[in-house]
């Protein structure tokens, strides 16, 4: 992940906004934006199933407390 082609760039070619102009940027952030977006909904599909299997190992612990 990250923006690698502006990293080198040196002044006539680098100015200040230049992340708004350059062809190269702007294709560059749009494959790691859409990357995060890709990364970004597997963690939160993970994460949701991660917080079911604590909600019912806490439901165990509880009722395995409740049967002694």
């Amino acid at each position: 992940m990250g923006i690698k082609c502006c990293y080198g760039c040196v002044a006539p070619k680098r100015y200040p906004g230049c992340g708004a102009h350059c062809p190269e940027y702007i294709q560059e952030k749009a494959e790691d934006t859409a990357k995060k977006e890709a990364y970004n909904k597997e963690r939160r599909l993970t994460g949701e199933i991660r917080g079911q299997r604590k909600l019912r190992y806490a439901r165990y612990l509880q009722h395995r407390g409740r049967k002694k």
